[in-house]
């Protein structure tokens, strides 16, 4: 829940900044358009921030035993199918 908030957040952010620029419908989808890459980059850095600190917290013993990461993955292509 943590990192699709901060996703919404940059993604809401780049819709006000371009609202407080006095832009339209169309200068909102430019923009956005052109902030994706760079939503894209900090949004893979937080997941895998914010997985890497769950295992951490977790510890890495109790995560190898209890969570089987090749299922996430696979969910997440069925999902893309």
């Amino acid at each position: 829940m943590l990192w699709l908030a901060f996703v919404a957040c940059l993604a809401l952010t780049a819709i006000v900044m371009a609202v407080r620029l006095g832009g339209d419908l169309v200068d909102i989808l430019i923009v956005l358009a052109v902030s994706f890459y760079v939503i894209f980059a900090l949004s893979a850095i937080a997941y895998f921030a914010l997985y890497g600190l769950s295992v951490l917290l977790e510890g890495r013993d109790y995560h190898k035993i209890h969570c089987d990461d090749s299922k996430h993955w696979a969910g997440m292509m069925d999902f893309m199918r």
